[in-house]
């Protein structure tokens, strides 16, 4: 991937995080600024990094990618539950952001999930971290059940020129959940730039 000609600032979201610090590693030029919501260097656990998904959780995932329908269907109904983790929504709440959030009628094609999940276990970008020096937002929900926010605060410690916000009680979604809150956040950071 490409960034942009002229400096801008890149917003990446849990898996589109990581990416977006891939890219500020090798393009790092062209970013004013990179936004990180609920993002973490490593998504798994591996020896040293103790903040990352169990073999078991995420063996379940692969399964569920893998699995037929029903299951398959059942498996992002429940991680769409983990994303909301935490938050203190009604219910009905937590129905309408999912019928704005998922596209029932295209649901993501098998391939994709796979794709997505053999990055997950496959990013470790811990060792990239200190040569990343644009200025950073880590933006993380505390109760985030996904990506646990211990993980985001590190991320936020390794990167040199970071700030940290944390949104409680928000889940791994705050863009969704808390729109306002992140907005404003995310604006009034980028106004520091």
């Amino acid at each position: 991937a490409q960034l942009p000609d002229e400096s801008c600032v890149l917003v990446g979201w849990s898996l589109g995080g990581m990416l977006a610090l891939d890219l500020a590693a090798r393009q790092p030029r062209r970013l004013a600024g990179l936004a990180l919501v609920a993002t973490t260097p490593c998504f798994v656990e591996r020896p040293g990094w103790t903040h990352g998904c169990d073999d078991a959780t995420f063996a379940a995932f692969e399964q569920g990618v893998h699995a037929p329908e029903p299951e398959c269907s059942r498996m992002l109904g429940h991680f769409f539950a983990l994303m909301l983790h935490g938050e203190g929504l009604p219910r009905s709440r937590c129905h309408e952001l999912a019928r704005q959030a998922v596209d029932r009628q295209h649901p993501p094609a098998r391939q994709a999930l796979a794709a997505g999940l053999d990055l997950l276990a496959g990013l470790d970008l811990r060792d990239r971290l200190a040569a990343i020096d644009v200025p950073a937002l880590v933006l993380h929900g505390g109760q985030d059940a996904i990506v646990p926010a211990p993980a985001g605060r590190l991320l936020a410690e390794a990167l040199p020129n970071a700030s940290w916000r944390e949104m409680s009680p928000c889940g791994h979604v705050p863009f969704l959940s808390r729109a306002d809150q992140f907005n404003e956040t995310l604006e009034a950071w980028c106004r520091t730039l």
